[in-house]
């Protein structure tokens, strides 16, 4: 992965987990740069104001969740990868987050698992943006 720094936006209700699911990524050596939000409203500004390089979402909040957010980033227009990180395999099974629209779901248990996939939708995403350039 090259030395960009990676736009993360994180729809989670938990200050904590985004921490978690951040310093993955900083204690593997990559710069980024992270927003939380917790509301459809929130989401939107967010989609409005910076470009994302990825999406990590947790299956359900309170009134918001994964899918919502992956229809909200269809309306936006926005080409970006969105990864659900569930707490357990009760939240949301791999074939429905992929149905939404999902690019994977990796439980949070498995960071390593979350770094490659992260690693690798980020690298697609900018070969796509690199394509379209052309």
């Amino acid at each position: 992965m090259s030395e960009h720094t990676i736009h993360l936006l994180i729809v989670d209700e938990s200050y904590e987990d985004a921490e978690l699911m951040t310093n993955v990524l900083r204690n593997a050596g990559m710069v980024v740069r992270a927003e939380r939000v917790e509301d459809e409203q929130d989401m939107r500004t967010a989609l409005n104001e910076q470009r994302w390089d990825v999406i990590l979402s947790a299956p359900t909040l309170s009134d918001f969740g994964a899918e919502r957010a992956l229809d909200l980033l269809k309306q936006a227009q926005k080409d970006v990868p969105v990864i659900v990180v569930a707490n357990g395999q009760d939240d949301m099974s791999v074939a429905a987050a992929l149905r939404f629209g999902a690019r994977d779901l990796v439980p949070k248990s498995e960071p390593e698992h979350l770094r490659l996939v992260i690693e690798r939708e980020v690298d697609t995403l900018r070969e796509r943006r690199d394509y379209r350039q052309c």
